[in-house]
């Protein structure tokens, strides 16, 4: 990302790289929603985060907590056609996803199969 001409319109970081704390030095895009995230959750506060980014078209959802399923509510919001990066488990690369219907039922199966918990 630090080295494309592109930016990115939509972000959503945890500033984290395999669990240990990570500065992130690069302009994010505006505005910038904090919402707490447990590990293996998508927590009511990143999904509505997610609605705002997209709704507007712009904006950052910083994650306290963690960010590891984030990508699917992400994808499942995103219209077609466009790209969704991020970074793998090793910090050595960045991983795009192309949206498309396929890939949106894939992660809508995906999503269906996970189990619902009602946090406190």
């Amino acid at each position: 990302m630090r080295y494309s001409p592109r930016k990115p319109d939509i972000c959503v970081i945890d500033q984290r790289i395999r669990r240990m704390s990570k500065v992130i030095r690069v302009e994010l895009p505006s505005p910038v929603l904090s919402v707490i995230n447990r590990p293996s959750t998508i927590s009511q506060q990143l999904l509505k985060a997610l609605d705002r980014v997209t709704e507007i078209g712009h904006g950052t959802v910083l994650i306290h907590g963690e960010e590891d399923l984030a990508l699917i509510p992400l994808v499942l919001r995103l219209p077609t056609r466009s790209i969704a990066c991020y970074g793998d488990p090793f910090g050595n690369a960045l991983v795009a996803v192309i949206v498309t219907d396929v890939v949106k039922r894939a992660f809508g199966r995906a999503l269906n199969k996970m189990v619902r918990v009602k946090m406190s």
